[in-house]
């Protein structure tokens, strides 16, 4: 019978980051090969992660989370460049088993999958969620 081998310790140690309540002008990346992280504030009214970039779809997110097993408490993910037309996003999802608890996702257009939203906030304008996944609201 064949055995799976033990997984590696950094594939599945888990890291969870607290942000101060404050106003941060910058763009995330949550990279594939970072699994479990949790990117936590206090009240997503007062923890606000902001962009205000155009382009395409990839480029402009505020967050962008390429792993799976993520986990976001408590924030305000926003970008907010306005133009008619042009595709802007406050979050961009690749990962898979991806939730959102407590938080607040404001954009001319949000991108999402397969993932999980708990007592969110969501606002957009043409085609706020799309994606080739599910999502349980």
């Amino acid at each position: 019978m064949a055995t799976t081998p033990p997984a590696d310790a950094a594939e599945t140690s888990a890291a969870a980051l607290l942000i101060t309540p404050g106003i941060y002008e910058e763009k995330i990346v949550v990279p594939a090969d970072k699994p479990f992280i949790t990117l936590s504030g206090s009240k997503a009214n007062s923890t606000i992660l902001t962009g205000n970039d155009s382009g395409n779809i990839i480029e402009s997110a505020t967050l962008t989370v390429l792993a799976s097993d993520f986990v976001g408490r408590y924030l305000t993910i926003q970008n907010t460049f306005r133009k008619h037309g042009v595709e802007v996003v406050a979050l961009r999802i690749s990962g898979d088993r991806v939730a959102f608890f407590g938080c607040r996702i404001l954009g001319y257009q949000d991108e999402a999958g397969r993932h999980y939203y708990r007592n969110c906030y969501i606002e957009g304008a043409v085609d706020f969620i799309c994606g080739n996944a599910a999502s349980l609201f």
